[in-house]
């Protein structure tokens, strides 16, 4: 059975909280055990070579720093129609490649729905690691993840040790 919902982790883990989706996702598969419908990906800063990636699911799930001019460390969630290119202000540096790509693949048919979860960053700069206000909203944005997959039919089990 091939994935019919991809989460998505994109960012550059060299720039501070941007590198906040491939983190999440990795802390995600880390915690969790997710049924084979379901596959998770650090995208990076990857962009439109994701296109076959994201075009093959019915549902996309991208994590990612998201810029809304909220409070550093506030966890953020974007459907379609925020997505649609009406608030490109919204999104970090390397989010040209994220719409383009989002563009791309509604051209291509799919998915079906794309949702963004994400943190709003408080640095974005060269240095390893998220910024104290990030890293204490990641569980949160995880339960986020955790509730729209589940809003979708996927229960996620916690690893071993875990509650």
């Amino acid at each position: 059975m091939s994935a019919r919902i991809l989460v998505l982790g994109v960012g550059n883990p060299l720039l501070g909280d941007e590198g906040l989706g491939p983190q999440a996702i990795h802390e995600l598969e880390r915690a969790y055990r997710f049924p084979p419908a379901v596959r998770f990906l650090d995208g990076g800063t990857a962009g439109l070579s994701l296109l076959s990636e994201v075009t093959a699911v019915e549902k996309l799930l991208v994590v990612d720093a998201v810029q809304t001019g909220a409070v550093p460390g506030t966890v953020v969630s974007l459907d379609e129609i925020a997505l649609d290119g009406s608030h490109r202000s919204l999104m970090g540096p390397h989010e040209i490649g994220v719409r383009e790509l989002l563009a791309a693949a509604r051209f291509h048919g799919g998915p079906k729905e794309t949702v963004l979860l994400g943190i709003e960053p408080e640095k974005l700069e060269l240095g390893l690691g998220l910024s104290p206000s990030v890293a204490k909203s990641l569980p949160k944005l995880m339960g986020a993840v955790i509730e729209r997959l589940a809003s979708w039919g996927v229960k996620a089990r916690p690893t071993l040790g875990r509650t």
